[in-house]
């Protein structure tokens, strides 16, 4: 993984994508992959990996059971990718910044305004848009988190943190952990 963050580091410089040592810190601790911040000139939360993280990801034993691990630089911002394709998100990678402590990868993503959904609710929304409900893998992520599979797809860390329903009746992940099922 090592290699990867080089790798990262060295685009991000060629980018200019190097966040200086006066990018501001974030305001609040979040769960096991971010730390975050809101700004309201934006209306954007900056969402800070932990120090030498790239968050998490799905990957599969054999063909059949999903497992979470923490996830390379480029399996965290490939998740950022799909995530905008299927659910409509506008994550942003803005760059990456050495807090001290280790390399943290920053993005950006929309304050959703919505309705905070519970487990049910989340569970209806995801089945009417074609997810089934995997109760067996449920747990992948945060503890009481629900996964879903679409297909190719799977959603895990489905959560009522994780998720807000917009006025016009959609689901908008804030941090779900999706990956593609390759066999």
């Amino acid at each position: 993984m090592e290699i990867e963050w080089r790798h990262l580091r060295q685009w991000a410089f060629k980018e200019g994508l190097i966040l200086g040592e006066n990018f501001p810190k974030p305001e609040k601790r979040g769960g096991r992959e971010h730390d975050v911040r809101f700004d309201k000139e934006t209306g954007r939360w900056w969402k800070y990996t932990k120090p030498d993280s790239s968050g998490l990801c799905v990957t599969w034993i054999g063909d059949a059971t999903p497992y979470l691990h923490n996830a390379s630089p480029s399996e965290y911002l490939g998740r950022i990718l799909d995530c905008n394709g299927i659910f409509g998100d506008d994550t942003k990678l803005e760059g990456i910044w050495w807090d001290g402590k280790g390399w943290r990868i920053i993005t950006t993503q929309q304050d959703i305004s919505g309705e905070s959904l519970s487990p049910m609710e989340i569970r209806a929304l995801m089945e009417a848009n074609g997810w089934e409900h995997i109760p067996v893998w449920d747990g992948l992520g945060y503890e009481n988190s629900q996964t879903f599979r679409k297909g190719d797809w799977l959603v895990a860390d489905a959560h009522p943190g994780n998720a807000v329903q917009t006025m016009e009746g959609a689901i908008m992940p804030i941090d779900f952990i999706l990956a593609r099922r390759i066999v």
